[in-house]
């Protein structure tokens, strides 16, 4: 691997810059070396009671991330910063380290300190903190080894310092895929260091500066990131990053001889060179947490429609699949434009692939699929424009955008059916304990099944829930806000929607967030008829009690009452005790008692909801 890794080099035109790292004094290297190997160790074993003596006094929970279904397997190393710290006086970190998919766990940050005694690792340096900088932009030159599926990239990172006195370290995020060679500010070369994904850099003196970095790698995974010999998948953190924070960039590649690029953004430049390689230039200035870029020798089909260039790419041609694929995305994109607002890019492309790819992945402006995934779900990849891209996810605390991707998708499909409601029925599904392990607020990792199960799927009914609640207007109008009310360039989350509902309505629903968000599980809910008795009207009068089985929410939920005579009564009561008692009043004998008879309200039983009444004249 080593070998053919450094004959794809000699094919990249970068000049490599001779890194140095500044030693400070640290913990003796025997000691250092023999505590991260403990912990790795325990870590891999998952073992807390081994990991305790190793880990300062209340720390243990910062490694909970141990646990966790996408990496099972870590390595591990010490990074020691190029300069000085500022960072609390710690200028030795271990790293555990592995290689991850996009919107998934990342490498882990622990200082190694000293409690006057022993060297042991503090509390995790969570990836959510910038440590002091963003980046906020990149101009990013990729290069292909084809035959030995290497990648040879060089990118300009422009970063802004977070406060006024920042660290003397710039700590970036990057696949453990790509070795730094080189990193350099207004020609000079920058002291720096590298552990698995995590890199420290010698902070420039300024408040804003450009770094500009050349790294290569080899890509071949399962799930993402491949180059193959007819195509090349790049999504898993192939540039640096802060924290996951939203920047914008250019894009310049290089494709093979009879290949075709698709990147993030517009199109801004395509040249095909003497030697049958094209050079292909995106452009987005839309503020993105995740960058995406695939290549292939694909069958290219267009459709323009007014506005918009659409594009099918597919490895075997298939004009039958690439005309509805085009369908699809036309009526998807077309339907979101006009109920959230104007689709911000030139272009839209759908992307085959055949590789070893995990599950479908929005781009914005373009999307991933394995062909089984076509046309089905192309309407919720296109809906991520809006919710991950306008407004982007980090998914370092959750992934509300996945909700609303599934949420849109449904909304999307009902406009394919106008004798359909609006979006907000439900299938009527016992959900049982399905949603039972994580709440939805904490829901972040896409590759861990039970989380992906909450946060797509609990997620889209939680939304469901509300637009019962608001009503369907309030709820797009809350939407628009949503969007309307983002910074560019600064990651969303649950509770910027719950303002933008607050917003639109005029009513605080901080109730309901926190009981549909913060709990796990779903409301469980029982109907008990009480008694009958003639009312002063004529008619009867029904007294029944709805009881909540669990943690008491507050709900509106639709009852409906049979007549004997065939009549309806329907009525929406406020539900909001664990036993509620209810009389309805009813212009005949009523015979049954049907709670949600639309399924309106996600609930984890649907036995029960039905009762009949014994009645008496």
């Amino acid at each position: 691997m080593t070998a053919l890794f450094l004959v794809g080099l000699a094919f990249f035109p970068i000049r490599v810059i001779a890194a140095t790292v500044t030693t400070n004094h640290v913990a003796p290297i025997p000691i250092r070396q023999s505590l991260v190997a403990r912990a790795l160790q325990a870590i891999n074993d998952q073992d807390e009671d081994a990991l305790q003596p190793v880990v300062v006094s209340g720390a243990l929970r910062s490694f909970d991330w141990m646990h966790g279904e996408a990496t099972t397997h870590w390595q591990a190393g010490i990074l020691t910063l190029p300069e000085k710290s500022t960072l609390g006086g710690v200028h030795q970190y271990a790293i555990f380290h592995a290689w991850h998919g996009c919107e998934s766990d990342g490498d882990h940050i622990h200082p190694i300190v000293h409690n006057g005694q022993d060297y042991l690792l503090g509390p995790e340096v969570p990836e959510f903190d910038p440590m002091g900088f963003a980046v906020r932009s990149h101009v990013l030159r990729v290069n292909l080894d084809v035959d030995h599926q290497a990648a040879m990239i060089s990118d300009t990172i422009f970063v802004d310092a977070l406060t006024s006195k920042p660290p003397s370290n710039v700590i970036l995020r990057i696949s453990q895929d790509f070795h730094v060679q080189s990193v350099s500010w207004q020609d000079k070369a920058l002291a720096f260091s590298q552990v698995g994904g995590v890199l420290a850099v010698a902070a420039p003196p300024k408040a804003q500066f450009h770094l500009l970095l050349n790294y290569a790698g080899v890509l071949n995974h399962q799930g993402s990131d491949y180059i193959l010999q007819d195509e090349a998948v790049l999504n898993s953190y192939w540039y640096p990053h802060t924290a996951r924070l939203p920047a914008i960039s250019t894009v310049t590649v290089t494709a093979p001889v009879g290949w075709t690029a698709v990147g993030q953004g517009n199109l801004t430049r395509k040249v095909t060179a003497a030697d049958g390689t094209t050079e292909f230039v995106f452009k987005n200035q839309v503020p993105v947490c995740f960058q995406s870029l695939d290549l292939g020798e694909y069958t290219v089909t267009i459709r323009k429609i007014p506005g918009v260039v659409l594009a099918v790419c597919l490895l075997k041609p298939d004009p039958t699949l690439a005309n509805t694929c085009l369908d699809r995305l036309q009526s998807a994109l077309q339907f979101f434009s006009s109920i959230f607002s104007k689709y911000p890019y030139k272009s839209y492309t759908l992307v085959e692939t055949d590789g070893p790819f995990e599950t479908p992945l929005e781009g914005y402006s373009m999307a991933t699929f394995r062909r089984k995934d076509l046309p089905a779900v192309i309407a919720h990849e296109v809906a991520h424009t809006w919710w991950g891209g306008l407004v982007p996810c980090t998914y370092l605390h959750s992934m509300w955008d996945e909700a609303f991707a599934d949420y849109s998708d449904q909304l999307f499909q009902s406009s394919l059916q106008p004798e359909a409601a609006t979006g907000t029925e439900l299938k009527p599904v016992d959900w049982g304990t399905a949603f039972n392990r994580v709440p939805l607020s904490r829901c972040h990792d896409t590759l861990d099944e039970n989380q992906a199960e909450t946060g797509y799927r609990k997620g889209s009914l939680v939304l469901r829930a509300l637009a019962a609640q608001i009503g369907h207007r309030s709820m797009l109008s809350s939407m628009r806000e949503f969007l309307r009310a983002h910074v560019p360039g600064a990651p969303a989350e649950w509770s910027d929607f719950e303002k933008a509902v607050a917003t639109t309505t005029g009513t605080s629903y901080a109730w309901f967030f926190r009981e549909w968000l913060d709990r796990t599980g779903l409301p469980s809910l029982a109907v008990t008829p009480v008694s009958t008795a003639p009312s002063s009207n004529g008619g009867t009068d029904l007294t029944f009690a709805i009881v909540q089985q669990g943690p008491v929410y507050q709900l509106q939920v639709p009852v409906l009452i049979v007549l004997r005579d065939g009549g309806r009564v329907i009525a929406i009561p406020t539900i909001d005790r664990a036993r509620t008692v209810l009389t309805i009043t009813c212009p005949a004998p009523p015979v049954l008692i049907r709670l949600d008879p639309d399924n309106t309200v996600p609930l984890s039983n649907v036995g029960g909801l039905v009762a009949n009444v014994g009645y008496k004249n």
